[in-house]
């Protein structure tokens, strides 16, 4: 933890980050990390060890916080002596280890640019980052009296204090002053704050279901906005989803979760150079909503359009689904394959559709299917277009789900 001095201001950086605390839990953290100073900003605490007289100090993180408007960022800060510190924001959260103070200036740099791929909104003082990334006016940071460091109660205490302090409730005996120490704490920092549980009224559930005409025409809108295409790059898959939940890289960007998104996939050619060809790569999908290229390996994603509409379908049986289908879908040029009724796969998918139709006549054709819900389609590396899809079957969403904001892409 270091006292940094910004544009002539001082700030406290380097602190650990937890779960906003009271009285008593603050002082049990305090004392069991050795950082005697804290703060609470919001739904957090953070922890400040006594290096540099951080007492009175606005913490750096908080300040950058109240300053940035967005859920998910990092930033690059120089101090006027040439230390940096890098704060990381995922989801509105400080993050417990994402509040760091750099000696090595080179270091630094390499820590922003090697979590630069991740899809982070990117903030840095003028002049310290080579890449895209928006500048921090510091004399514009806040320094409120809320995001101030101020002594944890009791932190210090050690010793003989400490022991005098407790001796009052000694007498209960060592195992019960073990089993209750949290509350002897309470009674030494004073009271929990309460928090006023208001209650909010709930809206009913919407029932909704895939509008596969529509999950179509986004997907293709976004292809041509973002041609899957990286020079000396194979290119491993492309999919467009209605709901995407991808566990790995919902957790890398967890707004993404639940939405229509295109998602797509490349591999390196053999023999070509890694470090040349990521250059490449990195500049191609920095257009991308979020992407990350490693190795010899790489992956980028857009969200599509909302293709979720509200629905009182009822499934139609499975022969005349199937009748339907072959129908209007079943042409020389197309295999269509059934899960048996009662058969259904894991995740939902009862027919899988391969065709080389274009997707604007395919469009069409889909929206023509009374009953079908398409999941996802996807296309290979020779052009096919295989589909994914059910009966269709409304699910219930909370309202405020629902009508969440669209994401830029």
């Amino acid at each position: 933890m270091s006292v940094l001095t910004l544009d002539g201001r001082r700030f406290a950086a380097g602190l650990v980050w937890l779960e906003r605390a009271g009285p008593a839990r603050t002082t049990i953290n305090a004392r069991k990390f050795g950082r005697p100073y804290r703060v609470h900003w919001r739904r957090q605490t953070g922890y400040a060890a006594e290096a540099g007289e951080p007492d009175g100090c606005p913490s750096l993180a908080a300040a950058l916080h109240a300053h940035i408007d967005s859920p998910f960022w990092m930033a690059l800060v120089e101090a006027d002596d040439g230390r940096l510190a890098l704060v990381k924001v995922r989801d509105g959260a400080i993050l417990a280890d994402g509040d760091e103070v750099f000696e090595d200036r080179a270091q630094a740099l390499e820590a922003f640019e090697r979590a630069r791929p991740l899809g982070w909104a990117l903030f840095a003082t003028p002049g310290l980052v080579d890449g895209p990334a928006e500048t921090i006016d510091l004399s514009a940071l806040p320094t409120e009296s809320d995001m101030r460091l101020a002594s944890a109660p009791f932190a210090r205490l050690t010793g003989k204090a400490a022991g005098l302090l407790l001796l009052v409730v000694a007498v209960a005996g060592a195992p019960a002053l073990w089993l209750h120490h949290e509350s002897i704490w309470a009674l030494i920092a004073g009271p929990e704050p309460v928090v006023e549980k208001i209650e909010a009224a709930v809206a009913p559930p919407v029932a909704v279901a895939v509008d596969s005409a529509t999950l179509i025409a986004a997907c293709r809108r976004a292809l041509m906005a973002h041609p899957p295409y990286l020079p000396a790059w194979k290119t491993g898959g492309v999919t467009c989803v209605a709901r995407f939940s991808e566990t790995t890289l919902v957790a890398l960007r967890p707004e993404l979760e639940g939405r229509a998104v295109l998602l797509a996939r490349w591999r390196l050619m053999p023999g070509r150079s890694e470090v040349f060809h990521r250059r490449i790569a990195e500049e191609h999908l920095a257009r991308w909503y979020a992407a990350s290229v490693t190795g010899a390996r790489a992956w980028g994603v857009v969200p599509l359009d909302p293709v979720i509409r509200e629905s009182s379908a009822v499934s139609p049986s499975f022969l005349a689904f199937r009748r339907e289908v072959d129908r209007r879908l079943g042409g020389p040029d197309a295999r269509i394959e059934y899960t048996p009724p009662g058969g259904r796969s894991r995740d939902g998918v009862e027919v899988r559709i391969s065709t080389r139709q274009p997707l604007t006549p395919l469009t069409e054709a889909i929206g023509g299917v009374p009953g079908l819900e398409i999941l996802r389609l996807s296309r290979g590396a020779g052009g096919e277009w295989r589909l994914e899809g059910r009966r269709i079957a409304p699910v219930e969403l909370p309202q405020a789900r629902f009508e969440q904001p669209e994401l830029e892409p």
